[in-house]
């Protein structure tokens, strides 16, 4: 025998996984072909983040490898072969997302990518459930949701009604639904932002309003735009429809590939002129960071490739700030707090993991502790559905939800909404966003209303 007559290079794979929505240089096979077998996947709690479902289960069919093997084996066997494609969905079906597998795998096979491309695949002949469409299109409904807030709210609420609604939709009855805020947030920016405004700032950032704190916690945004100008920074807004982060979660790749054109044409403009892109939520960042690059047409690629090398998180840019002598301690008022940091999956996978530590290390009295968590188990609309609770709670208890319990007196602060929800299923903690944070304890300027 030729010592490369049995290389498993040699097979062609099936173009069932091929896909006319993704840009790839040879399709899925190339991602999942990388593994080598090492097993990096199933490292322990204190060796990163890969992969949450198999630290919370040690069961070897939840690793990458796993993933890989079953993927590569699909790809390669004949049509009578004993692997199906509901085969696939069942060894995807505790992936969380998390694309700790993309940066931690030495072979970075990226499961996260494969699941999306599986998924548009999987449902292009199916029927797909209900609960795809409502939090696939979430950016679409939230809209119409937050138009009604007060019947929304009573909805949700309501014993009768949301248990109907959790029924419908394949929700665990131990999830809490998030409420809608009554603030109008274009009305704010339309009525109140330019009071806010710095007379001669230093710089001009673009500051994304999202589809999930738009509606849910838009007093967020307006705090992130409040402390942006207090420190001498004028935020552009971007008042996007959707970025696309639940479509791509579950499959829907040919409605976030439009979302992603969309979005990057309105942000071309700030790009040329060298502005930095923010957004409080690392799941909308990892999308112009990482997806957008995925799924948008090569004549794109370049500017895509800008989108995600200006793009950074909140905190990023505070650190930067203080790096450059912009800001420093002068600019906070002192308190003494523990802080207690989860970082979302999406920022210790592609992001500048210790920028929320040291950005919330400028204030005097503030002690940060970094949670040395994985997932946190929410992952979207992962966490909701009833049949992941169990998974969903068991990556929580790891570390998070234990440290947590410790440490009473500290201060839960997280970026990630999906993040913050899951403690507030499980736990009576407030959790606070780095710009909550901030806020409390920023010097406003003295031309500043009230």
């Amino acid at each position: 025998k030729a010592m490369d007559e049995d290389l498993r290079d040699d097979h062609l794979p099936k173009n069932w996984l091929q896909n006319e929505y993704l840009v790839h240089e040879k399709g899925l096979y190339s991602i999942v072909d990388r593994c080598n077998g090492s097993g990096d996947c199933r490292k322990g709690p204190e060796m990163g983040s890969m992969c949450p479902s198999y630290k919370a289960s040690l069961d070897e069919k939840h690793t990458t490898r796993a993933r890989a093997n079953a993927f590569r084996e699909f790809m390669t066997q004949k049509d009578s072969g004993p692997l199906k494609p509901q085969d696939l969905k069942e060894v995807l079906k505790h992936c969380v997302g998390c694309k700790a597998c993309a940066t931690e795998c030495p072979s970075k096979v990226d499961i996260a990518f494969v699941k999306s491309a599986f998924l548009n695949h999987f449902y292009k002949h199916r029927v797909r459930p209900l609960h795809h469409w409502f939090f696939g299109f979430i950016h679409q409904l939230n809209p119409w949701f937050h138009s009604i807030h007060f019947f929304t709210n009573f909805m949700i609420e309501s014993k009768v009604l949301s248990s109907l609604a959790k029924k419908i939709l394949k929700i665990h009855p131990q999830r809490k639904i998030p409420t809608y805020s009554s603030i109008q947030i274009k009305e704010w920016i339309e009525q109140e932002a330019s009071t806010y405004l710095p007379k001669t700032p230093k710089r001009e950032v673009v500051l994304i309003i999202d589809e999930f704190n738009k509606y849910n916690r838009p007093e967020l945004l307006i705090k992130a735009f409040k402390v942006l100008c207090a420190l001498n920074i004028r935020p552009l807004i971007y008042n996007s429809s959707g970025i696309g982060r639940a479509l791509l979660s579950l499959g829907f790749v040919k409605r976030a590939k439009a979302l992603a054109l969309d979005n990057l044409e309105a942000l071309i403009p700030h790009l040329q002129k060298g502005r930095e892109i923010i957004s409080l939520e690392p799941s909308i960042n990892s999308c112009f960071w990482d997806d957008y690059k995925k799924i948008l047409p090569p004549d794109k690629q370049d500017y895509a490739l800008q989108l995600a090398q200006h793009t950074t998180s909140f905190s990023t840019l505070i650190q930067t700030l203080a790096i450059e002598k912009e800001i420093d301690s002068k600019n906070f008022y002192r308190n003494k707090k523990t802080i207690l940091l989860h970082t979302h999956c999406h920022e210790k996978a592609l992001g500048n993991t210790s920028s929320v530590a040291h950005a919330l290390s400028i204030p005097e009295g503030f002690e940060v502790q970094h949670i040395p968590s994985s997932c946190c188990g929410m992952a979207g609309a992962y966490g909701m559905h009833k049949d992941h609770f169990e998974m969903s709670r068991s990556m929580a208890e790891l570390t998070l939800l234990p440290t947590l319990r410790n440490n009473p007196s500290g201060v839960f602060v997280s970026q990630g909404f999906s993040c913050s929800h899951q403690v507030e299923d499980f736990l009576d903690v407030t959790p606070y966003h780095p710009v909550e944070v901030f806020w409390e304890i920023i010097k406003k300027p003295g031309h500043w209303p009230g």
